[in-house]
């Protein structure tokens, strides 16, 4: 049985192909076959990309930073024996 060592790519090179794979217009099976790579190789980099944080949403809102001023809570007891937790905070907006 013949065994083949691959060397580890940087999240870099991964970056790099995922580009390459987006304007190639090929299969993702076809892609990884040319290029030497695992199958779940691309997959991990293709779910990195869509999972990495962001400051602008697709719907155009965007993240602020804020300051919690301070706040209650309250335990609202249920039959079941789970209550609901709840919390009323003023939010200062700071970015």
């Amino acid at each position: 049985m013949l065994t083949v060592l691959h060397s580890r790519r940087t999240r870099q090179e991964v970056q790099r192909l995922i580009g390459e794979f987006r304007t190639s217009g090929l299969s993702r099976g076809e892609f990884c076959r040319i290029h030497g790579m695992t199958l779940s190789t691309l997959q991990r980099g293709l779910k990195r990309e869509r999972t990495k944080p962001s400051d602008i949403q697709s719907d155009g809102k965007r993240l602020v930073r804020v300051k919690v001023t301070g706040g209650s809570g309250m335990y609202f007891p249920r039959k079941n024996g789970h209550g609901i937790l709840g919390f009323i905070y003023c939010v200062v907006g700071i970015g």
